[in-house]
């Protein structure tokens, strides 16, 4: 009879989690805030170019995108505003230019959108695949 004695290193799911960048604010998650951002880019509000030109990653590795300015947030929700700030929302919509397909909640209407697309991205940046 033959033994034969086998020991296997596996690495922990913290590592394989660190080496594939999974972890909040690591690469994934920035690779998701850069493909966001970018493929929202057409359906983000544009008169100037301002809003796009703007964008930002709050906290470390794109855990959180913000806009600037307080006129973000009314592009954002997509209601006419009325008095002074803190300005109040009314009832009537937004009139966007290049609607619709620039309007309100572009990032979110851009992950509806385009999810297979960005997570084919980063599947492939991590040696995934998605099915």
């Amino acid at each position: 009879m033959i033994t034969a004695k086998i020991n296997i290193k596996l690495d922990t799911p913290q590592d394989i989690i660190q080496k594939k960048g999974l972890e909040p604010g690591g690469r994934v998650q920035m690779i998701l805030a850069d493909e966001l951002v970018a493929r929202g880019e057409r359906r983000t509000p544009k008169q100037e170019g301002f809003l796009i030109n703007s964008v930002r990653f709050a906290l470390s590795g794109g855990q959180e995108i913000y806009y600037p300015g307080p006129y973000a947030r009314y592009l954002w929700y997509g209601k006419v505003m009325k008095g002074k700030a803190p300005m109040q929302p009314t009832d009537k919509p937004l009139q966007y230019q290049e609607a619709p397909l620039r309007g309100k909640e572009w990032l979110i209407r851009t992950w509806q959108d385009e999810k297979i697309a960005i997570l084919q991205t980063i599947a492939r940046e991590i040696g995934a695949q998605v099915k």
